[in-house]
């Protein structure tokens, strides 16, 4: 029954249905032509509409041509922002799909046959390549790698070559200490080692190391205890509470003491273990400052010990881990160290990046967590080796000492410090896309939605810092050198794989233009399509389905309608401040927080609808239930202008507005109200709405409490049925 209910005022949320995506629909409507007449700028900058080509058809907002290189670079960009799993199934909805109803598609039904066979070509191509990648897909083979595809192999090579360094280096290290066991009848009795210069300044560097990860865990520790504040803060935001609160301010704070602590302790480490690689076995630990003040305090018998052991230990491992390899005991996709290193050793493309990710992340389930800290032990020490190592030539660990240097988030699963900055500073990786979005745009707060776009384009953490990274410095010479410098920025927005949509915003940022965006457009278009389908319809609903149209047209030129976008958190946002900045009722200064807030509760409750009463907008969630979620919230918009919004009750207002959907899913095309997750409704008589509002467990309390109060009048269904519908007529809804 929950699937009734598409909207309520900010005074009375409904809870939501899920929303299912569904087709996108290309019939004109006469917004456009408004749109472009004088005195409508803003409207027109709103919808910033790309037409589209004669030869081209829009399947759930992607365009769809028959040219093989347009659909090969769709498809790039789909699976980088999908995932592989996510674009399979977005395919096979169009190229399965019933004949009958490509009527969706436009009337070329040529055309819509073409693009299917070009989908379906370039699709099993695409599956191709992505087997040659991985190795079979769709299949669970357990731990066996066999007959995995290219990166297997080359993981392999990685993973053997970063095992023969760390060997070569603690065998040195072990020579270069004069380490020995000393045996009596094959028992160890004693350790020993050189004396001299070498154990003094090793002493000297842990303990140098030791304080600065002391300092350093402190820190970490008082990040955590704030970000744990603020994470309980949050839970206590409401809709357009003023300012950043304190508890936020104090996480930001914390963070970015605690990421300078970080850095110097990295940096430290780098200067020490130039000199004793060895303290690379210590300062990588969870428990780094107990080891090395250890270290410090050992007696030389005692320091010998605990350097032999450690490096034998470290031996012991390598030779294990090697002979594992090739074998079911050692399945690279379980080890996020090695899938890392070798993705970017690769260079592979954005879309084969995720479908890696994707396999990765699905071989990870179950792994031996033994044997994943024995490899991240192993080595982690010839990868700290790598920054030493000269980047020039052709040797594959010429080429691991390129890539160590831009791997980021995938080494950080066993260490959280060990790349901090690339994990957002402690848990980025787990982190709401919100959350890494302000974590990335720290240093540029008013480009957040270009770093929520980064992250829903599918790129890992680190990833979509060093992306933004990279387009700020091409913004920025565009923003000093004009139009000439748009080369570079181009380059790199192809180079980051970004949609048109972001692109679209790139571009209105540095002109300071106006605008939702092309996904926005899009669902304003698949409003408009689906809106006009049930007014050229002809019935007893005709008239309220042209009130609804009216209203729309009116209420998008007076900027009162914005979109969720699902799937496209920056382009939400963009569309979410640019409502609450058009309502006049918040401080510019805080309209990025409201937007924030109004964001996350309309995620959190899942929404279709909502209308605030305050700032007199509606939003709507992109799908196939915007029309009918549209009139929902319309009915409570005129509830609101007739000053009636409150003095009705909650029955009679929610009977108002859950009728008034009711008929506009009757005025629609059957095949529109079959996706439409409040389908149920249309079978629905006034008497069983009544009796379901009566009986839901949000609204029926505030029912039984209103039911007493001698203010709020009875319910009257044709009274009620009859002052909503001529509200729509009168054009109340659109005023």
């Amino acid at each position: 029954m929950g699937n009734l209910e598409h909207g309520r005022s900010e005074d009375r949320p409904a809870r939501r249905s899920r929303e299912r995506p569904g087709a996108d629909r290309s019939g004109r409507h006469p917004l456009l032509g408004i749109q472009r007449t004088a005195g409508n700028r803003a409207a027109v900058a709103y919808v910033q509409r790309e037409k589209l080509t004669s030869s081209a058809i829009v399947h759930e907002h992607r365009q769809l041509t028959p040219d093989a290189t347009a659909t090969e670079k769709l498809l790039d960009r789909v699976i980088a922002e999908l995932g592989w799993s996510a674009t399979i199934a977005w395919a096979e909805r169009f190229i399965t799909a019933e004949p009958a109803q490509d009527f969706r598609y436009g009337t070329d039904l040529d055309l819509t046959g073409r693009c299917r066979q070009r989908l379906r070509n370039e699709m099993q191509r695409r599956r191709n390549m992505a087997e040659d990648l991985t190795g079979p897909l769709g299949r669970d083979l357990g731990d066996v790698v066999f007959a995995s595809g290219r990166f297997i192999t080359r993981a392999n090579e990685v993973t053997t070559e970063l095992l023969k360094r760390s060997e070569t280096q603690l065998k040195g290290e072990m020579a270069h200490y004069g380490l020995k066991e000393n045996t009596f009848l094959g028992i160890t009795t004693s350790y020993s080692m050189d004396d001299g210069p070498l154990q003094t300044g090793l002493r000297d560097a842990a303990r140098r190391l030791a304080g600065k990860r002391t300092e350093t865990d402190r820190v970490s520790a008082a990040f955590t205890a704030a970000d744990k504040a603020a994470a309980d803060d949050a839970r206590k935001i409401e809709l357009f509470l003023p300012g950043v609160s304190p508890a936020v301010q104090a996480r930001e704070a914390a963070r970015k003491t605690w990421v300078a602590a970080e850095d110097e302790y990295h940096a430290a480490c780098a200067k020490e273990q130039i000199e004793y690689p060895v303290l690379a076995a210590y300062t990588k630990q969870d428990d780094a400052a107990t080891r090395l003040f250890d270290l410090v305090g050992k007696s030389r018998q005692g320091l010998a010990a605990s350097l032999y052991s450690t490096i034998d230990e470290r031996l012991k491992s390598i030779k294990e881990v090697r002979e594992a390899i090739g074998t079911k005991d050692y399945n690279p996709w379980k080890h996020s160290r090695v899938v890392g290193l070798t993705k970017t050793q690769m260079a592979l493309a954005p879309w084969e990046a995720r479908i890696v990710d994707e396999k990765a992340a699905a071989s990870a389930k179950g792994a031996d967590a033994s044997m994943v800290a024995k490899i991240a032990a192993v080595v982690s020490i010839g990868l700290g080796l790598l920054g030493a190592i000269p980047s020039g030539g052709g040797t594959l660990l010429a080429g691991l000492a390129v890539a160590s240097a831009a791997v980021g988030a995938a080494f950080s699963l066993n260490n959280l410090y060990e790349h901090y900055k690339e994990y957002s500073l402690a848990k980025a990786e787990n982190m709401m896309s919100l959350d890494q979005a302000q974590a990335i745009s720290t240093d540029e707060p008013g480009l957040l939605w270009l770093a929520l776009d980064l992250i829903d384009l599918g790129l890992s953490f680190t990833g979509a810092m060093d992306a933004f990274k990279k387009l700020r410095t091409a913004m920025a010479l565009v923003e000093k050198g004009g139009v000439k410098a748009m080369i570079g920025l181009n380059a790199e927005m192809g180079r980051a794989a970004l949609p048109a949509t972001t692109r679209g915003r790139l571009f209105a940022a540095l002109f300071e233009k106006l605008g939702g965006g092309k996904s926005a457009a899009e669902a304003l278009e698949q409003l408009l399509a689906q809106i006009a389908a049930a007014a050229e319809k002809d019935g007893p609903r005709q008239a309220l389905a042209k009130a609804v149209d009216g209203a729309a047209t009116n209420l998008v030129a007076g900027k009162k309608i914005a979109f969720y976008l699902p799937g496209n958190a920056g382009g939400t946002l963009g569309e979410f401040k640019r409502i609450v900045r058009a309502s006049g009722q918040v401080p510019a200064a805080e309209v990025d927080a409201h937007a924030i807030a109004l964001m996350r509760d309309f995620g959190r409750k899942n929404y279709h609808g909502f209308y605030s009463g305050r700032g007199d907008f509606i939003i709507l969630r992109a799908g196939d239930d915007m029309a009918s979620a549209l009139t929902h919230e319309l009915a409570h918009r005129a509830q609101s202008v007739q000053g009636r919004l409150q003095s009705l009750g909650t029955l009679r207002a929610e009977f108002q507005s859950h009728r008034m959907q009711r008929e506009m899913l009757l005025a629609l095309p059957e095949e529109i109200v079959a996706k439409s997750a409040s389908k149920e409704l249309v079978h629905k008589t006034d008497e069983e709405i009544i009796a379901f509002l009566k009986q839901h467990p949000e609204y029926g309390p505030k029912i039984k409490l209103e039911a007493a109060d001698a203010s709020i009048a009875d319910i009257d269904p044709v009274g009620d049925a009859k002052m909503v519908e001529d509200w729509f007529l009168d054009g109340t809804v659109g005023k």
